[in-house]
């Protein structure tokens, strides 16, 4: 019976090596391709908000065009803050 050689041995190695780390950008890459998937989805779903806000007055309060623009809103004992999407924000004094 042969054994490996040590030649053998440090290509058996190295492949694993390779192997291994080809599993990881493998890995990576679908992650990737995942946040790139959600991100196209928030994109369409903020421009088909913007397109339906746009020139004309909001009538009807839909939910869907609330949460598609707005990321978060802080509130205080001033006023409240919305922050959207983009980053831009609006602040609004409570009265009372």
């Amino acid at each position: 019976m042969c054994s490996p050689t040590i030649d053998q041995l440090l290509r058996s190695k190295k492949y694993t090596e390779l192997d291994t780390a080809y599993r990881k950008t493998l890995a990576c890459k679908a992650s990737l391709e995942a946040d790139i998937a959600a991100n196209t989805a928030k994109h369409a779903a903020v421009t088909t908000a913007l397109g339906d806000l746009a020139g004309e007055p909001v009538n009807d309060f839909r939910p869907a065009q609330w949460s598609a623009l707005i990321d978060h809103a802080i509130v205080d004992e001033d006023g409240i803050r919305f922050v959207f999407r983009t980053g831009e924000q609006v602040s609004m004094a409570l009265q009372g």
